[in-house]
C-alpha cells in the first residue's frame, strides 16, 4: 500500500509524548502519591483481601461513602 494513501492518526503519539514530560517530575507516577506500594508482594495480597472482605462484611466502612453495608 502507498504510504499517500494510509491515513494514520498519530494524535497519541503527541498524547503519550505530553504524558511523559508529565511524568517527569514525578517518576513513580500516581501510585506513590495514594501511597501504594512500587512492587506487591504477597503481604500485600493478603492485605487487601482482608479489607475487601471486611468491607464485604460490614465490619469496615466503604471508604467510597463511610456507610458499613452487606453485599
Amino acid at each position: 500500500m502507498d504510504e499517500e494513501k494510509k491515513k494514520v492518526d498519530e494524535a497519541w503519539k503527541e498524547h503519550a509524548e505530553k504524558e511523559k514530560q508529565e511524568g517527569k517530575g514525578n517518576p513513580a507516577g500516581s501510585d506513590s502519591e495514594k501511597g501504594l506500594p512500587q512492587d506487591a508482594d504477597f503481604g500485600f495480597f493478603v492485605t487487601s483481601l482482608a479489607i475487601q472482605a471486611s468491607i464485604a462484611l460490614g465490619t469496615t466502612p466503604n471508604p467510597i461513602n463511610n456507610q458499613k453495608e452487606e453485599t
